[in-house]
């Protein structure tokens, strides 16, 4: 018993850590209704509207079976010339027949808001999708002056 006692700061340590790298939504239920949700036509112009930014996209399958490429830009809707972000990711959330099939997340180049972030991301998605949700987390910070 005094063994196991021992160690079970270690089982639920190890226990957090893989659960925290899990990947969040996949498996989830999503309406195609929802205003987040843009379908995927292969190479047509997509775009999706968050709170902090507006998302214009493409996604087009590769020549490898799976393989799919996503590139665009991301346009900030906010004010304020010296605006920056920190600790950004953006990640899109891949769809097939309702269901969130993966998190996939990148991180953009640039840190200031006044000009246009592109990304492209290649990826993985057996079966194909058919819809894309855009999102974000990061830090919005407002300086006086060049920081």
């Amino acid at each position: 018993m005094r063994r196991f006692l021992k160690a079970l700061p270690f089982f639920l340590a190890v226990s957090l850590t893989l659960m925290s790298c899990s990947k969040p939504y996949v498996g989830e239920k999503v309406s195609y209704n929802w205003q987040d949700l843009s379908r995927v036509v292969d190479g047509r112009p997509c775009f999706a509207k968050t709170k902090t930014f507006d998302f214009h996209f493409t996604v087009q399958k590769t020549e490898e079976p799976d393989i799919y490429v996503l590139q665009g830009y991301a346009v900030y809707k906010g004010s304020g010339f010296w605006t920056k972000i920190e600790e950004p990711v953006f990640f899109f959330l891949p769809v097939k027949d309702g269901k969130i099939l993966d998190y996939i997340s990148y991180i953009p180049q640039s840190n200031w808001l006044y000009e246009r972030i592109f990304f492209r991301k290649t990826f993985s998605c057996p079966g194909g999708l058919d819809a894309v949700i855009m999102s974000h987390r990061l830090l919005i910070t407002d300086c006086d002056s060049p920081c």
